[in-house]
């Protein structure tokens, strides 16, 4: 499979992921399962998060290592959340391999130096910073020395904390990397989207835009195509029947193949700014205007504002020809009703 070049995608074309995460429930074949479902529905790349619970936290009971009760994982500490979702280690060659082979290219999150150790291994193309790892600047810096592309949210981070990790990234890798807009709830309202951010990263920061989305269905990531973002992050699941971890903003295959669709024909509907007629348009063309006979003209008679009349259909003289053919001489009889054209005067 061709290296991922970061110069060559995300123009005008989306470039879609499909995010596995914890979804494969720590069964490979739904892992790889996954990876089948983001081919067929047409996403660019496939991404996995290679971590494990001792790369983001403690094993601890202490209170403030639990999820509070608003949290969609209440209850839980933060360990036990990780160790119920996370995507072992012997498991991404497997993964990595399946998908070059299925012609889709694969990239993980990476949480910790040793979790970026181990992807070196596998000469991994691409690395993924989430959100709560976006204010870990030496963690930013450590991934960013290894000059490959990297993909970073910016969920539920203050505007210090986004110009820092943007001026790290800048540092080392020129702009050979991408901000996803990303709202932190799961799943995530779209009235606390920040969609305005979008430009703002593009112009005020000056870099490569993308959107990280936790939401329940499209609307979100098309709002965000049109605001300028060209990468886009989805999480994917196999069905709901078997409640992944994330299921509250996944989606399931056909949900994901109508996202991908859309996101798609936005970018084609976004690509003219010419004023012309589509193809959807040409049957519909005939209920345009077009200048009639409104009454029987005898040749020789004038044409003035009691004998034409501009109406539907579009198959007579065209309507900006009205002041040119008023008080001309008709060359021939025209019945009423009947479309003018330019034999006619």
């Amino acid at each position: 499979m061709k290296k991922f070049n970061l110069n060559e995608v995300g123009r005008e074309t989306p470039y879609i992921i499909a995010e596995v995460s914890a979804n494969h429930k720590q069964n490979k074949d739904f892992a790889m399962s996954l990876i089948d479902l983001a081919v067929e529905s047409g996403a660019d790349a496939v991404k996995f998060q290679t971590y494990t619970p001792d790369s983001i936290t403690v094993n601890s009971d202490l209170d403030y290592f639990k999820i509070g009760r608003n949290n969609n994982w209440s209850g839980k500490s933060l360990y036990e959340l990780y160790e119920s979702g996370y995507t072992p280690y012997e498991w991404h060659q497997d993964l990595f391999d399946y998908a070059y082979h299925k012609k889709i290219m694969p990239f993980s999150s990476v949480f910790s130096e040793v979790d970026l150790d181990f992807l070196e291994t596998l000469n991994c193309q691409i690395y993924k910073i989430a959100s709560y790892e976006a204010n870990d600047i030496q963690l930013i810096k450590k991934i960013a020395q290894k000059n490959k592309p990297v993909f970073l949210s910016v969920g539920s981070c203050s505007e210090l904390e986004v110009d820092l990790a943007i001026s790290t990234l800048k540092k080392y890798l020129n702009e050979n990397f991408v901000i996803f807009n990303c709202l932190s709830a799961y799943p995530a309202p779209i009235n606390e989207m920040s969609f305005q951010r979008i430009p703002r990263l593009i112009n005020e920061f000056g870099v490569k835009a993308g959107f990280s989305d936790h939401s329940s269905n499209s609307d979100s990531a098309l709002v965000s195509y049109a605001l300028g973002a060209r990468f886009f992050e989805k999480h994917i699941m196999l069905n709901e029947k078997y409640q992944p971890l994330d299921f509250e903003f996944s989606l399931t295959g056909e949900e994901f193949i109508d996202y991908v669709n859309k996101l798609h024909n936005v970018s084609q509907g976004m690509a003219n700014s010419k004023f012309e007629v589509q193809n959807s348009e040409i049957v519909n063309t005939v209920f345009k205007r077009s200048l009639f006979a409104s009454k029987n003209i005898k040749k020789g008679d004038v044409f003035s504002e009691e004998n034409i009349k501009s109406i539907r259909p579009s198959i007579g003289l065209h309507p900006s020809k009205y002041y040119e053919i008023i008080g001309k001489k008709s060359k021939k009889n025209i019945k009423k009703y009947s479309p003018l054209s330019e034999d006619d005067y």
